[in-house]
């Protein structure tokens, strides 16, 4: 009995492993639909033809490709906090007296009331808590933990841990101290992030200007853009604003694309 729960645990351990930043169904599907809306929104303003739609088609898995690492950049901030989060608790319950093995627990029930039980890193303190019942050692868990999220914090969170527990350190004064050194830098990070969030969002707005300005005329003017469409010299000036467009879209986004 005890071999195949822990043959079943192994077998959810390493589905999650596999799983920790799984762009699911979901997220495919409404990829595609905003690929789609864009593919159908450029090949009218631009070219006004279905032929130009199913050409544009193969950027499908380039766009799917850039949305899935903006969406996993967004969940690796998410997951750190609620880490953060999970290991203020541990420390408290440390210094209430807890051993670590049951502090542990407490920080996924704080996590569990606070965020739920579907959130990913509530699960991984759940499967922490269940591999230390089998008698896994703490600091290769969170090493593991730390490989999987790819978070930089919880790979030094780890390593502290894991020399202060060879050493026999205060490990509730560690954590705490640990944690609120990974607070303050996510907290300049986070001031970096503001004052770039306005470029951003101004860089969004310049990029949509060029098509609100070709859906405008189009609209208030009929007929004016006629001789741009369905002929060799319209196709050639069109196609060559689209490319710098596309071109001005990919620099600005560079710019502001700052790595902290």
């Amino acid at each position: 009995m005890r071999e195949r729960k822990r043959e079943a645990n192994r077998k959810k351990r390493e589905k999650r492993e596999t799983e920790f930043y799984s762009y699911g169904r979901e997220e495919w599907i409404k990829g595609s639909v905003e690929f789609l809306l864009l593919d159908l929104m450029i090949s009218f303003l631009f070219y006004r033809s279905v032929i130009a739609f199913f050409l544009f088609l193969p950027i499908w898995w380039i766009y799917q490709r850039e949305r899935k690492r903006d969406w996993k950049k967004k969940i690796k901030r998410k997951i750190e906090e609620q880490f953060l989060d999970a290991m203020r608790a541990v420390g408290n319950a440390l210094l209430a007296g807890y051993s670590i093995e049951n502090a542990v627990g407490e920080g996924w029930r704080e996590l569990k009331k606070i965020y739920g039980e579907e959130e990913q890193m509530v699960q991984e303190f759940a499967a922490l808590k269940m591999q230390l019942d089998l008698n896994q050692t703490i600091e290769k868990l969170f090493y593991d933990l730390a490989k999987k999220s790819e978070l930089e914090s919880i790979m030094d969170f780890s390593q502290v841990f894991a020399a202060a527990k060879r050493t026999g350190g205060d490990l509730a004064e560690i954590i705490q101290n640990t944690t609120q050194w990974i607070l303050e830098k996510n907290e300049t990070k986070r001031e970096i992030t503001t004052c770039v969030t306005a470029k951003k969002t101004e860089q969004k707005i310049m990029s949509i200007v060029p098509c609100l300005m070709i859906g405008y005329v189009s609209l208030t003017s009929p007929g004016f853009l006629d001789d741009l469409y369905h002929n060799i010299f319209g196709i050639s000036v069109m196609s060559g604003c689209l490319f710098v467009y596309g071109t001005a879209f990919l620099v600005g986004r560079r710019v502001v694309e700052i790595e902290v």
